[in-house]
């Protein structure tokens, strides 16, 4: 896994009931951006790209359901996993924005 290419975007906490949907930790702003992307994960070492079919934000959680995930054995083996996307597909920021994956491991300062 190259991390210099690639950018975590979200992370699979737990299953949604027995139809396969899943409740993620988004890191996209805002969270609905996350069904735009190309999204993949790594499933022994592999990268696996996934569909995000539906994405649900709930009071207290975000739900997605995955092309293919569609019963709750299946989404099992995704808890845990993190989410990805390729950095070329991050949309460019303008003039003096950055992004928070740009500013790890520096000191900042603010007027």
């Amino acid at each position: 896994m190259n991390t210099q290419t690639t950018v975590i975007i979200g992370e699979i906490l737990a299953t949604h009931g027995i139809n396969g949907w899943v409740t993620i930790k988004s890191f996209s702003y805002p969270p609905e951006n996350l069904i735009s992307y190309d999204t993949f994960i790594y499933i022994d070492n592999s990268k696996v790209f996934v569909k995000i079919l539906q994405l649900k934000i709930m009071p207290k959680k975000i739900i997605i359901q995955i092309e293919d995930y569609n019963e709750i054995n299946k989404s099992e083996i995704l808890i845990g996993k993190n989410i990805f996307i390729n950095n070329s597909d991050m949309p460019p920021l303008e003039k003096g924005e950055y992004y928070w994956k740009d500013l790890e491991g520096l000191d900042v300062f603010t007027s």
